[in-house]
């Protein structure tokens, strides 16, 4: 009943998410968005995928830092866990996580446990989300200085700025003082009272001490992830430049391509499968906003979507020459539970 319930509310969204597009189109006829890819040419196609292709190597590589400070795994097999992870979570609805416990199986190919592994990627997201903030702070300022925003949204935006930069500090202060930090978030968002989760706290207390491992005795694998990281958001600024002239915009400001990415990433984050009708609204009410075409905002979301479609397709392919099956790795990507090894 409960798996009948978890796939009925994920085709429900999909649904909806079909029913958007279909009301996007109405009013953008299709023959709109189909002239704005007549702009396109070989340089921009061509940048765009081989920018794409660079940063998840660049991802990959970030994770084989971690990895090598427990065991040393070849680049291309974490590069096939890599996309296989990629590829799952943009199909299901858990907020570009549902792959992640599938790369942490995978990884157990490579002599890690379950829970090793599945710390190697808590650390790799952990990082990511603080190089994310920090350049989240760059861009909202950037965006406060560029647009004549209402005050209250002025306001509101540097209220929320300080709060990112409170929340990294506590961070970092809580792990240069060697205190369980993830236990910490646990119990402050109350999960310790929930029955269901509270026999992960004790999962949750051995990543600590990973994490602080990582930080306190890996300081320069530490620092190199964290240039990686920094250099993989400049390079989106270039993805999107590129997918932005394939639909013929060639001049956006800083602040207009960081609010473009932004709304991308935020779409992603609503629990509908592919993000249908979601990546497409958010782009529109953005490029209303910097003056842009609608088409072309739909034709941006569009290229987004097969993008991560060609990831998805790759990872199954490489998810099924490890002998997995594929209906049984999603089932298990939507419950966030551990994949066993022989579910073949």
């Amino acid at each position: 009943m409960k798996k009948f319930s978890k796939y009925t509310l994920i085709i429900i969204s999909i649904i909806l998410g079909i029913v958007m597009i279909l009301a996007i189109l109405k009013q953008i006829p299709f023959n709109e968005v189909k002239q704005a890819f007549q702009s396109a040419t070989p340089l921009a196609i061509i940048g765009f995928l081989l920018v794409s292709i660079t940063m998840m190597f660049l991802f990959t590589w970030r994770w084989q830092i971690i990895t090598d400070t427990k065991k040393r795994v070849p680049i291309l097999n974490l590069l096939q866990y890599k996309i296989v992870g990629y590829g799952i979570s943009f199909i299901t609805p858990v907020a570009k996580a549902g792959g992640e416990p599938l790369r942490a199986m995978l990884l157990q190919k490579e002599g890690f446990s379950f829970k090793e592994g599945l710390s190697t990627i808590a650390i790799d997201k952990i990082v990511d989300l603080t190089t994310s903030g920090f350049l989240f702070i760059i861009g909202i300022l950037v965006a406060i200085t560029t647009f004549a925003l209402p005050e209250k949204a002025e306001v509101l935006l540097m209220v929320f700025i300080i709060v990112i930069i409170a929340l990294i500090i506590w961070f970092y202060l809580m792990l240069i003082g060697d205190k369980n930090v993830l236990q910490k978030i646990f119990k402050l968002l109350r999960f310790d009272r929930i029955k269901k989760l509270k026999k992960f706290e004790k999962d949750i207390i051995e990543m600590d001490v990973l994490l602080i491992s990582f930080y306190k005795h890996h300081k320069k694998s530490f620092n190199k992830v964290m240039i990686l990281s920094s250099i993989t958001w400049l390079l989106m600024f270039l993805e999107y430049q590129f997918a932005l002239m394939i639909v013929g915009i060639q001049n956006v400001s800083f602040a207009g391509l960081f609010l473009i990415i932004t709304m991308m990433g935020t779409a992603y984050l609503i629990p509908v499968p592919l993000a249908l009708g979601v990546l497409e609204a958010g782009q529109i009410s953005i490029f209303s906003l910097l003056k842009l075409s609608s088409a072309s905002a739909v034709g941006l979301a569009t290229i987004i979507r097969a993008r991560d479609l060609l990831w998805t397709l790759i990872g199954v392919t490489f998810l099924l020459t490890h002998g997995i099956n594929f209906k049984k790795a999603y089932d298990k990507s939507i419950k966030k539970e551990t994949i066993s090894s022989n579910n073949k």
